[in-house]
């Protein structure tokens, strides 16, 4: 019973090499050049974004969005009144600020990867 315990491991660093004819041998150097093309920094800036809405944080209701890359404040904000289910919200009753600020955003900023939870301000 201990001995085959103590094999069992010998038997497992023979596992890996099937892993390396995926290419064959020569051929895997030809696939490190397709892993170079998938640029995310390219990619990121059309990529749609996952923004978060606080509307009240301290009762933890949030609005989870997705959104188009260029997307603005001002859009946001009419997506949440759309939102609304009263029907009674408009883009002219709050504001938008990131979490780390203290004054709101203006309507034509444009949301960017650093800016994707926010909080509603109602001043």
């Amino acid at each position: 019973g201990v001995k085959q315990a103590a094999s069992a491991p010998r038997v497992t660093p023979v596992a890996p090499p099937p892993r390396l004819p995926h290419d064959g041998g020569v051929k895997q150097a030809a696939s490190t050049p397709q892993v170079t093309p998938a640029a995310p920094p390219r990619a990121a800036a059309s990529e749609p974004l996952q923004v978060v809405v606080y509307i009240d944080r301290g009762l933890g209701i949030r609005s989870d969005m997705t959104v188009p890359a260029g997307t603005t404040v001002k859009g946001i904000k009419e997506q949440i009144c759309m939102d609304d289910p009263t029907g009674q919200s408009s883009v002219d009753q709050f504001a938008l600020k990131t979490l780390d600020s203290t004054g709101s955003l203006p309507d034509d900023t444009v949301l960017t990867a650093t800016m994707l939870e926010l909080e509603l301000v109602t001043d």
